[in-house]
């Protein structure tokens, strides 16, 4: 059984030949080029995070606002000879908006709508859409509302 010293003795050699050899040096090469690579890469990355606003060419900060509406009901599907009547017969409204689209926002930009319900239940869902671009997210209460169906006479 060869001693520990014998062992650490060849590794040594071994370490030393791959060190003075062509794959050590074309290795050490391969380093420092990927290394200045990296570094470079990253040093303008840092630049452009620490650039003033004018001088990198952002946009100015959007400030946004809610604006809450009431916006209608509208039921679909209901078939001929019959008419729905929800209650509330509204929903409302909370739009994230651009401040500078403050004023424009109304609920037309909103299609609030429950469809004629299939299986009787005391609630049906309200579904609501908007066609605005420049809301940038809303809810709406109620989810849920309450409904009579009328026979209609022609």
């Amino acid at each position: 059984m060869p001693n520990l010293r014998n062992i650490i003795h060849q590794i040594l050699q071994k370490m030393g030949a791959f060190l003075f050899s062509w794959d050590a040096l074309i290795f050490c090469l391969f380093c420092l080029l990927s290394t200045g690579i990296w570094f470079v890469s990253n040093l303008n990355k840092s630049r452009e995070a620490n650039k003033p606003a004018d001088y990198s060419g952002m946009s100015e900060t959007i400030v946004y606002t809610e604006k809450t509406i009431e916006a209608t009901i509208v039921c679909a599907n209901v078939p001929a000879g019959e008419k729905m009547i929800t209650f509330p017969d509204h929903v409302e409204i909370t739009a994230r908006i651009p401040l500078s689209n403050y004023n424009t926002l109304t609920a037309t930009d909103f299609r609030c709508e429950c469809s004629y319900p299939i299986h009787d239940a005391d609630q049906i869902s309200v579904q609501v859409s908007c066609t605005n671009k420049e809301v940038a997210s809303f809810h709406f209460e109620p989810e849920l509302v309450e409904y009579i169906i009328e026979k209609t006479v022609d």
